[in-house]
């Protein structure tokens, strides 16, 4: 019966700070990356701070290196409404959950910081239809952004 009290107790407890989370205005950062594959998928990282936005392309990206825009605060606020409609806060940490990971396939992490939680998903297949539709919407908005490529002094 203790069991099933804590048990309880711990699924009402990260309910109620996923909801907390989603609702939380003050973010600190967002973080974004997609893993190269064994053939040609695309491997960049992208870093949300404030107003700023960081990007680093690695390979098979039409953007390599380094690149930086404003319009963070903006642009955080899209992908916290679309994280938000596709119940990412609710979602577990790792696809596939048993933590079955094929190498040769591309993944994707995607990270909300604030100052007291922190969500992260880790995707490397089996997920959902709305995390598939989440990470497309990522990659959209990053498209829309005016990079400015960053250059070495």
């Amino acid at each position: 019966m203790k069991n099933l009290v804590f048990v309880v107790f711990v699924l009402f407890f990260s309910n109620c700070a996923s909801s907390k989370f989603a609702q939380k205005d003050n973010v600190n950062s967002f973080e974004f990356s997609r893993t190269s594959c064994y053939g040609k998928c695309p491997a960049y990282d992208v870093k949300i701070v404030n107003d700023s936005i960081f990007y680093y392309g690695k390979i098979y990206v039409s953007r390599k290196g380094a690149y930086k825009a404003v319009g963070g605060r903006e642009l955080f606020k899209k992908l916290i409404t679309e994280a938000q409609h596709s119940h990412f806060f609710e979602m577990p940490n790792t696809f596939p959950p048993n933590g079955g990971v094929i190498p040769d396939l591309p993944s994707a992490n995607v990270k909300f910081v604030t100052k007291s939680l922190v969500k992260e998903v880790k995707y490397n297949h089996e997920g959902p239809p709305n995390l598939i539709k989440f990470l497309s919407y990522i990659d959209k908005q990053l498209d829309s952004v005016k990079w400015e490529k960053v250059i070495k002094q």
